[in-house]
């Protein structure tokens, strides 16, 4: 994702600083819009993952189809899993103890 930018730690500084004080939500974008369109005007080396990186990557909106068109592999994370289809998440989520007595006698 960011190797290109990476290889040269000025030019990652500098872009990570672009970024901090670009504000994008002045423009009504959040930070994807950013690092998927608008870093390579500030550092024209920055290249964005190919579909594959990215699936293998993160999952956020339809999971299932995600994970068919990742071959059935799971992602490294997710983003967003309790907003789009949470049902699918659930079985690959941790269960925690929810009070500190629950975590006593675990």
């Amino acid at each position: 994702f960011m190797q290109n930018a990476m290889t040269n730690p000025n030019r990652l500084r500098a872009l990570v600083g672009t970024f901090a004080t670009a504000n994008p939500t002045q423009f009504n974008r959040n930070n994807d819009i950013f690092w998927s369109d608008m870093a390579v005007r500030y550092v024209p080396e920055f290249r964005v993952a190919t579909l594959e990186e990215g699936l293998s990557f993160a999952f956020e909106v339809s999971p299932t189809t995600c994970l068919e068109m990742n071959g059935g592999k799971m992602p490294f994370g997710c983003h967003a899993w309790g907003r789009y289809d949470k049902s699918f998440w659930e079985p690959y989520l941790v269960s925690a103890p929810s009070t500190a007595s629950d975590r006593k006698a675990s």
